[in-house]
């Protein structure tokens, strides 16, 4: 696996890695992902089976990153400040150009390094079914539009209205397609 992503992964445009901590992603295979990706957006999830042993910090590179706000303070252990004061500065230890914190109810907070511009888009559903996966949704969504040049309030609120589709999705079952994601974003414009 090592070797592979150390020949192709400079080969995609975007390279997306939800990192579960389940110890499937090694050290070994997180340089040549830091090294080699054009654009590189990094998840490291908390879970039961692995609070307080797996943070963003084993990643000592991403262009984006996309945590909850418990991920985010406990890679801090900061659990007093401004949730924006801990984006900027794991986004500065990480050397990340977009640093997201999704925040539930609250919706997502995404800090741009490049032009030191905080976004705050809120919640944008109100029937929740299921929460599983929102955060992936966020990021895949979100992820994309960034790799692919658009601005960061475009991709905070793009990977908000996915997140927002997904919470109407009961166990994942079924895809976020474009058209409704296309919908479901006219319908939030009118």
């Amino acid at each position: 696996m090592c070797s592979w992503l150390d020949k192709s992964v400079g080969d995609f445009d975007v390279v997306i890695v939800s990192d579960f901590g389940n110890g499937f992603i090694t050290p070994e295979m997180i340089k040549p992902l830091c090294s080699r990706s054009r654009f590189l957006a990094v998840n490291t999830q908390m879970n039961s089976g692995n609070r307080g042993y797996h943070a963003i910090t084993r990643y000592p590179r991403a262009d984006f990153v996309s945590l909850n706000e418990p991920e985010a303070r406990l890679a801090t252990h900061n659990r007093h400040d401004s949730i924006e004061h801990v984006a900027q500065s794991l986004s500065a230890q990480l050397k990340t150009h977009h640093f997201a914190v999704t925040r539930g109810t609250k919706g997502v907070m995404l800090f741009d390094g490049e032009n030191r511009q905080t976004h705050k888009v809120p919640a944008l559903s109100t029937k929740v079914l299921d929460r599983v996966g929102a955060g992936d949704a966020f990021l895949s969504f979100s992820a994309i539009c960034l790799g692919g040049g658009l601005s960061s309030d475009v991709a905070a609120f793009l990977g908000n209205a996915a997140a927002a589709l997904d919470v109407q999705i009961v166990c994942n079952r079924d895809p976020i397609t474009p058209v409704d994601l296309y919908k479901y974003i006219t319908t939030l414009l009118k």
